[in-house]
C-alpha cells in the first residue's frame, strides 16, 4: 500500500511528481542509471506521462524492477511485469539500433486520481553522455521532490548545461575508501 496519499490531498495541479530519484553512477568507460518515479495524475490532462517508456541499444542492459498502479486511496491495483512491456524499434527519421520497453496506461485508467510508481535501471557499456534531469515534465505539475544524483570519481570530469534553470548546483566531494566521488 502507498503511503502518504490521502484522498485529502487535492491539488489544482493536472499531476504531482510526489517523489523522483535519478541515479547516475559514472564509471571509467560505462554508467549505470537508476530511476524511481511515482507521480500522481488528478485528472486525465497530463496521463501520457504515466506512460512507461525506457530507451535502450545493443549497448545497453534494463533491469526492471517494478512498475505499479495505485488508486485514489493508495492501494495497489496494478503491477506491471517486465513481460507486460512492449518492446519496439524506436521512432527516427533515420535507421537505428535503439529500441524502448514501452507500457501504455491508458486501458488502465478509469477514475483519477491515480498514482503510478516505477523503478528500473539501465547500464551502458559506453559512456557518450548520461540521461538529462528536467525538473518540470511540463506546465501545471506540482513538484514535491526531484533529484539526480551523480557518483564518479574525482578524476572523471562532468560537463553540464543549465537551460531556463535559476537554480544553484551543488556539488559536494566525498572522501568514500579512500576514493572521491562527485555528487
Amino acid at each position: 500500500m502507498l503511503k502518504n496519499i490521502t484522498t485529502s490531498d487535492r491539488s489544482i495541479a493536472d499531476a504531482v511528481v510526489e517523489d523522483a530519484n535519478y541515479l547516475a553512477t559514472i564509471n571509467k568507460d560505462s554508467y549505470t542509471y537508476y530511476v524511481h518515479e511515482k507521480i500522481r495524475f488528478n485528472n486525465d490532462n497530463k496521463i501520457e506521462l504515466a506512460n512507461l517508456v525506457i530507451g535502450y541499444d545493443k549497448y545497453t542492459d534494463v533491469k526492471f524492477n517494478y512498475c505499479k498502479l495505485y488508486n485514489k486511496f493508495g492501494q495497489e491495483i496494478k503491477r506491471i511485469k517486465k513481460s507486460d512491456l512492449e518492446d519496439i524499434a524506436s521512432m527516427s527519421e533515420f535507421a537505428t539500433d535503439s529500441r524502448m520497453y514501452f507500457y501504455d496506461f491508458s486501458n488502465d485508467i478509469n477514475q483519477f486520481p491515480i498514482t503510478v510508481e516505477f523503478d528500473y535501471e539501465i547500464k551502458s557499456n559506453k559512456l557518450v553522455n548520461i540521461p538529462s534531469w528536467n525538473r518540470v515534465f511540463d506546465y501545471n505539475i506540482e513538484v514535491k521532490k526531484s533529484t539526480y544524483s551523480i557518483i564518479c570519481k574525482s578524476e572523471n570530469s562532468i560537463r553540464f548545461l543549465r537551460k531556463t534553470m535559476h537554480l544553484k548546483f551543488q556539488k559536494k566531494l566525498l572522501k568514500i575508501k579512500h576514493n572521491l566521488v562527485g555528487l
